[in-house]
């Protein structure tokens, strides 16, 4: 079987099927693949077969036809082949296995040419191999000065990719591997939450695009059942699905049937609204860094923060100040209602078992921490 599979600039993998010869790539609506890119030719690149030989020819195009990083006019194509249509990517397969992936004037081409191809092979091994790391960064109490719990990050862990999770969740979205990335890195957070010290809420992030599958639940089910008995799953949402009432009608219900409290991430500083509070009030809200940032200089940002903080107590939600870094900072938060912080002033995010107990002021045991938190609800 031969195919193309298929990365485009814009939206996410699939895959090309190579039924006829020549196959002819370009912007015109005459070829058999339209790649609607400025940056690609009308009629860019074809496609042909040489006896039994699959070949690969630019057809005078502006920006060029790259096989495997080099510029050809015209080359012999083999299983694994990474070609580049102007900017856009393509990986050649000759197998009979099917693929994982689901299915003017032409401006000049800017900017260089990466692999995304290569990328989801080296993503694929991440998440098969579990190459990534866990960091925790505590949650303090502001007035007590007790950990009171700790966000997990992800980190990646492989040599060809970058660490950061922003840029790892970029490849996995072109390449469909979302998800498998963002429950490995929950699966991971709650295998190293047993090697951390006390404060039991444990923080987990999920991937917006999460809460439409059909399983998620499911998912949540599984890794909540392997939580340790003195931990408290608190899982983070993003104030963009806050807002998205149709869907968080139905899902907090269904957390909290599981003991999975919810917390409204970086809170304040996009769209979010009072009336998400009220409607749909979460058991945190996570305060975005941008408000939190010279927070005991910026004045004009204090009567927001007091409004946020002073509805939230009303109805029983604890204020999270995430972005804390200086004890000025600190001061303002406590004294503008936030019960709690998060930030360097506090604590880096480090391996679970470099957060040594003699390194916390003081902890607090998960029966305690629910009992408060019962307390404060209205």
């Amino acid at each position: 079987m031969i195919f193309l599979e298929y990365y485009p600039s814009q939206g996410s993998a699939r895959t090309i099927p190579l039924n006829v010869v020549p196959f002819r790539m370009g912007r015109s609506s005459a070829v058999h693949l339209v790649i609607p890119s400025t940056q690609v030719s009308k009629k860019h690149a074809e496609i042909f077969q040489l006896g039994s030989e699959y070949h690969i020819r630019d057809l005078g195009s502006t920006n060029g036809t790259y096989l495997n990083g080099e510029r050809i006019r015209e080359a012999r194509l083999v299983h694994d082949s990474v070609i580049h249509i102007a900017d856009e990517e393509f990986r050649y397969v000759s197998k009979s296995a099917e693929p994982e992936l689901e299915s003017h004037s032409t401006r000049p081409l800017t900017g260089k040419i990466t692999s995304v191809a290569r990328g989801t092979q080296f993503l694929e091994e991440l998440i098969t191999q579990r190459i990534v790391r866990i960091l925790f960064q505590p949650i303090i109490h502001l007035s007590t000065k007790e950990t009171v719990g700790f966000e997990a990050l992800g980190r990646g862990n492989h040599e060809q990719l970058s660490v950061k999770p922003y840029e790892l969740f970029q490849l996995a979205d072109r390449c469909g591997k979302v998800i498998g990335l963002s429950e490995l890195f929950r699966v991971a957070a709650i295998e190293e939450c047993p090697h951390l010290p006390g404060g039991p809420l444990l923080f987990l992030n999920i991937h917006p695009s999460e809460i439409h599958q059909p399983k998620f639940l499911d998912h949540m089910a599984q890794i909540q059942a392997s939580m340790p008995t003195n931990r408290q799953m608190v899982l983070e949402i993003h104030e963009d699905v806050a807002c998205d009432f149709p869907t968080m009608k139905e899902l907090p219900h269904g957390l909290r049937e599981l003991d999975i409290m919810v917390a409204y991430d970086d809170f304040g500083a996009g769209q979010a609204r009072f009336l998400e509070l009220a409607e749909l009030p979460p058991d945190f809200v996570k305060l975005d860094m941008k408000l939190i940032r010279d927070i005991d200089r910026a004045t004009p940002r204090h009567n927001l923060i007091r409004a946020l903080t002073r509805v939230s107590q009303e109805l029983g939600i604890r204020v999270i100040a995430e972005g804390v870094e200086t004890p000025e900072e600190a001061q303002a938060c406590l004294e503008l209602g936030c019960q709690y912080g998060q930030g360097f002033f506090y604590g880096l995010p480090k391996m679970a078992f470099a957060h040594a107990p003699k390194e916390r002021t003081n902890v607090v045991n998960v029966a305690e921490l629910r009992t408060r938190l019962r307390e404060t609800k209205v």
